[in-house]
């Protein structure tokens, strides 16, 4: 049962297949302030997940998928932990604000399994299919009659893949039954991965690059290390500056079977799937511990985190990653009750790393998952306990109002789920680390549903906008036509005025004529004035002598003649 408490504000769910546990963290945000809702853990039909191994670390090592299929009898698997079980007692505490998960006496499993969470039945021998999910043969040996009646138990292929089906179907039962108590609601899957779906690789120098050119020079790096035709694809890269300038590259390889599992259930969650971001599990808790500490700017504290497949040292130097340590490829599941072997394979790993690291001291110890059980603690307290501060993950910033005693006891076991909501709901704290590893397709897809409002209201204008848009063509096709009349009595004023400018043209014509002639006439009777004169005087004093005769009349000066 999903814890009943009552919250407002946005939802993430945060999930983390753990081995054969699927670690769930329920976490609100109203306003700036966390808050927890739920956390628990579910046992699952087998692992949706390969377990990471050592030999996963380097990024060029080949795996082999041709290994036979390896029947195991799970009942002796719910023996153990229903012994456990009895043995976990919950403590009441009143609530609080803050959490802190520094209690001596830490249950072995979370109030869902106590109670009795879904476990399947039916599959008491079943065709894992992933090597990688089970323990080593070496670490953990099966009970004489387990394997013999695993080796006498003959399946065909069809009955494989029959049970193979059975457990996926239960799979997908049990993260429905985690999330469905909220799918009405809005909310946000928040995905944790391990190895082998990332791997992590270090640079001292940027090359005094940034952006995409930095970018495209790591990933040149990383070829170097890749067979020729495998292609390293851009968009799985991403690039944190870490403490002291260094450069560390996160590498998506694989496909993420969760994601599979979820797109089985999507039908059951509404009608559309929730917005989905997926980290890392050392980011994850990286950013879990810079949200709730702070630390001296040249404190070495190392995140110490055991989970049910492996286990890793996570260095910080200030508030700052300093490094990862290469994986550890043991967890609470590699030695069944034996803790104490874990705790001690723990402590052999931080020297060495210390070593390595050339450190002359740590300061500060945060252990996380199963490594908060006291085992472990009084094991680390016995090599550094003098020199460093060795205490559970406290949560100060987290508020845990309605939370009972014993989920407060178990949150240890859902650190990484939380640290994953909580980096998926402060993404836009400057202090934390951003990485989301979600495959570009299904970016893509989210980028419709984050649009949903935008189109609804848009979908409820378009009836709005068709009526005044034809409106608006009535109207306008209603003066276009009153244009066009009036251009056509303009057209026929036109044709009467060209009519009339025809006739005015040959008017002007002949005006133009006319004073060209009379201009003519002008120019011929200049200087006629001074000889009609002469001539007029000559005819009166030819009358006055009675007759005259002329042979020659000359002019040798202006106004002037001589008569021969």
């Amino acid at each position: 049962m999903v814890n009943k408490v009552k919250y407002s504000g946005k939802l993430i769910i945060g999930l983390y297949p753990d081995g054969r546990y699927l670690r769930v963290a329920y976490l609100s945000k109203h306003k700036d302030r966390f808050r927890l809702i739920d956390a628990k853990s579910c046992i699952l039909a087998y692992a949706i997940e390969p377990a990471p191994t050592q030999n996963e670390l380097l990024p060029d090592t080949a795996t082999d998928s041709s290994q036979d299929p390896i029947l195991i009898d799970l009942t002796s698997d719910m023996g153990q932990l229903d012994s456990e079980n009895s043995e976990a007692t919950p403590a009441s505490s009143e609530n609080s604000d803050s959490v802190q998960i520094d209690s001596p006496d830490y249950p072995a499993r979370n109030d869902a399994i106590r109670d009795g969470e879904h476990v399947p039945d039916m599959l008491s021998e079943i065709d894992l299919l992933q090597n990688d999910s089970l323990p080593n043969p070496q670490q953990r040996a099966e009970p004489e009659s387990t394997t013999a009646a695993a080796n006498e138990k003959s399946m065909s292929s069809d009955a494989i893949y029959t049970e193979k089906e059975r457990a996926d179907q239960d799979n997908a039962a049990i993260l429905l039954d985690a999330l469905s108590p909220y799918a009405k609601k809005k909310i946000q899957l928040a995905i944790c991965m391990a190895e082998p779906h990332i791997y992590y690789s270090y640079f001292d120098s940027d090359w005094g690059l940034t952006g995409k050119k930095l970018k495209l020079r790591i990933i040149d790096e990383l070829s170097r290390q890749k067979p020729e035709n495998q292609i390293i694809n851009p968009e799985s890269v991403f690039i944190l500056k870490i403490a002291n300038g260094k450069i560390l590259a996160i590498v998506r390889e694989t496909e993420i079977s969760m994601l599979h599992l979820i797109e089985t259930i999507s039908e059951n969650l509404g009608r559309r799937l929730p917005n989905i971001s997926i980290s890392s599990v050392e980011i994850s808790l990286v950013n879990l511990v810079k949200a709730n500490y702070v630390f001296q700017e040249n404190d070495i504290s190392v995140i110490v985190y055991a989970g049910n497949d492996f286990s890793r040292l996570i260095f910080m130097r200030g508030n700052e990653l300093d490094h990862i340590s290469p994986i550890i490829g043991e967890g609470t599941d590699s030695f069944g009750e034996s803790i104490s072997v874990l705790a001690n394979t723990l402590r052999s790993r931080l020297l060495l790393e210390q070593d390595d690291m050339n450190l002359p001291k740590i300061n500060n110890l945060i252990l996380t998952g199963e490594a908060s059980r006291s085992e472990v603690a009084a094991v680390l307290v016995e090599s550094f306990g003098e020199d460093a501060t060795i205490e559970r993950l406290k949560l100060k910033n987290l508020s845990v109002e309605g939370i009972d005693r014993a989920q407060l006891d178990a949150l240890p076991e859902v650190s990484v789920a939380l640290g994953t909501a909580w980096s998926a709901f402060d993404d836009s704290n400057e202090m934390l680390y951003s990485v989301d590893m979600t495959p570009f397709e299904i970016k893509e897809g989210q980028k419709v549903f984050k649009l949903g409002s935008i189109v609804w209201l848009l979908l409820i204008m378009i009836p709005l906008i068709t009526f005044f848009t034809t409106q608006k063509i009535v109207k306008q096709n209603k003066q276009q036509n009153m244009l066009k009349i009036a251009l056509q009595q303009r057209q026929i004023e036109l044709a009467a005025l060209n009519e009339i400018q025809t006739r005015v043209d040959e008017a002007s014509a002949r005006l133009t004529y006319f004073l060209n002639t009379f201009g003519v006439l002008d120019s011929m009777v200049c200087g006629t004035q001074t000889w009609s004169s002469f001539l007029q005087r000559t005819i009166r004093q030819t009358q006055k002598i009675g007759s005259i005769w002329l042979t020659d009349v000359q002019s040798p000066a202006a106004n002037s003649a001589t008569l021969k």
